[in-house]
């Protein structure tokens, strides 16, 4: 800390997130005085929280040995498209290079080989949600967009459903409003 100045510290302490004070730090640092705020940000933000953040305290260690690549960016849409580790990386290459998959949809050997893997994934999924295959389907997607346009289009509409949303969402919630309101449903935006 004797390497930053009082007003460092002043507005660290005022806003007290740990991104915050890393935003804080590349917008106004000079590139020399960049490396010593962060760590002292980190160490500030580590004390505070202690091991109960960053997988018991291994955060560093995990981003350096699965996901290299990153370096010194910061990747932060995860809802979006989360990274793949390196161990994912190398268990889809060996499958990839021990195996052959076709179109899950046809008859011959190879797809039937990718419907087996189709099948067994949408299997673990159900059971990571105690939900009984008999009850319940997985429908696997393009994405999030592509799954709400599903339930906004196949949900049971009528004039007695209502939609509750937060008012400041995605373009895909605010799609599922539009389909609820076109078969005469309710829609009731809920201010966070």
């Amino acid at each position: 800390m004797d390497t930053l100045d009082s007003e460092v510290t002043l507005v660290a302490v005022r806003l007290g997130s740990h991104l915050v004070q890393w935003l804080f730090v590349r917008m106004f640092f000079k590139p020399n005085q960049r490396r010593a705020a962060i760590t002292w940000a980190k160490k500030d933000f580590m004390n505070r929280v202690g091991e109960a953040y960053g997988y018991g305290g291994r955060i560093d260690e995990i981003r350096l040995t699965e996901f290299p690549r990153l370096k010194e960016r910061v990747y932060l849409d995860h809802a979006g498209a989360t990274l793949y580790s390196e161990v994912q990386l190398q268990h889809i290459m060996e499958e990839l290079s021990n195996s052959v998959f076709g179109n899950p949809h046809s008859l011959h050997g190879s797809s039937t080989a990718a419907q087996a893997e189709v099948d067994a994934a949408r299997a673990q999924v159900l059971a990571m949600c105690n939900a009984p295959p008999g009850e319940y389907v997985c429908v696997f997607t393009a994405g999030a967009t592509a799954s709400l346009k599903l339930v906004g289009e196949l949900f049971p509409w009528s004039q007695d459903s209502q939609f509750w949303y937060t008012a400041e969402n995605h373009t895909s919630v605010l799609g599922i409003r539009e389909c609820a309101l076109a078969a005469g449903a309710t829609a009731v935006p809920v201010r966070v």
